[in-house]
């Protein structure tokens, strides 16, 4: 009924469209192709029931991830350009309502600035977990830990830098994102609270309790967080803290993938190997500067 062509993913049949929904926004119409995904056996037969991961959520490094396989390099997921993004979206915000009477109104300039900023921040986030997917595909993972604290963005004390930073990245979208992808090709997810992960030593093997507000004892564990990438041991190996946070929600969650470490770091020591940083929107892998 109408001239204009719409670009959807190739090879959708038009029995599997259910609706085209048209959105008006400031300055464009979002229209939406909303279609139905036939289930596949494919990626089921390709699984490994023995590889397991564990996923740490961070802010520059939006995802950390290990397995619990040591010939397989851990990933990190870069969160950078999503800071820098939220960061100039908050300059330009600032600058375009000092412009107004008292700050307030409306302004079409600031709802385009939401729109832009919001529509990279999708982008960025459905980027990234695609690349998450694939990645875990083509090893054959089976099983993922994904650590998350309840009200851990409401109740958050870091300092008004880096809750602004912290606060404005969508984790809990990333979440949900990662988890409906993940299980669509077979895997299974788990979403798990991960106190203390962070502070526990993954090569001392720390026993990691659970937080509990009314709780005041206080644990003590063998090693100690130094600066902001690093984490030292009881006897003073250095391995990369989001590694150590990511192998310790993994331990947490899904001990029973995870359990064969206990052998292999009581009989060889650590084997941890150097994390490889991915950044989605540019085609390029380099490995992490920070050794563990």
């Amino acid at each position: 009924m109408s001239p204009i062509r719409i670009p959807v993913k190739p090879g959708l049949r038009f029995e599997d469209l259910c609706e085209v929904r048209i959105i008006p926004k400031t300055g464009c119409y979002v229209i939406e192709v909303v279609y139905e995904i036939p289930q596949t056996s494919e990626f089921f037969c390709s699984l490994n029931p023995e590889l397991n991961a564990a996923i740490d959520i961070g802010l520059d490094n939006l995802a950390t991830i290990v397995f619990n396989d040591l010939a397989i390099q851990p990933i990190i997921v870069n969160g950078k350009p999503l800071k820098s993004a939220n960061q100039f979206y908050n300059k330009q915000i600032a600058r375009n309502r000092g412009f107004r009477s008292l700050g307030k109104g409306k302004s079409r300039r600031i709802a385009s600035l939401v729109r832009n900023r919001n529509q990279f921040v999708d982008s960025y986030l459905h980027q990234s977990t695609k690349m998450i997917v694939d990645e875990f595909v083509s090893l054959g993972v089976t099983h993922v830990s994904i650590g998350k604290n309840e009200q851990w963005k409401t109740r958050l004390n870091l300092g008004k830098r880096t809750n602004q930073n912290f606060t404005q990245i969508p984790h809990a979208k990333f979440i949900e994102m990662l988890t409906y992808k993940l299980e669509r090709v077979g895997i299974t997810v788990k979403v798990t609270e991960e106190s203390y992960t962070s502070k526990a030593s993954f090569i001392d093997w720390d026993i990691i309790p659970t937080y509990q507000p009314n709780n005041k004892v206080k644990h003590v564990f063998s090693g100690r967080r130094v600066k902001r990438a690093w984490y030292i041991s009881k006897t003073g190996l250095k391995i990369h803290a989001d590694v150590n946070g990511a192998l310790n929600i993994g331990r947490k969650s899904n001990p029973e993938g995870f359990d064969s470490f206990k052998s292999i770091l009581r009989d060889k020591g650590c084997q941890v190997v150097h994390p490889r940083r991915i950044t989605p929107l540019f085609k390029r892998v380099h490995a992490e500067s920070r050794v563990a």
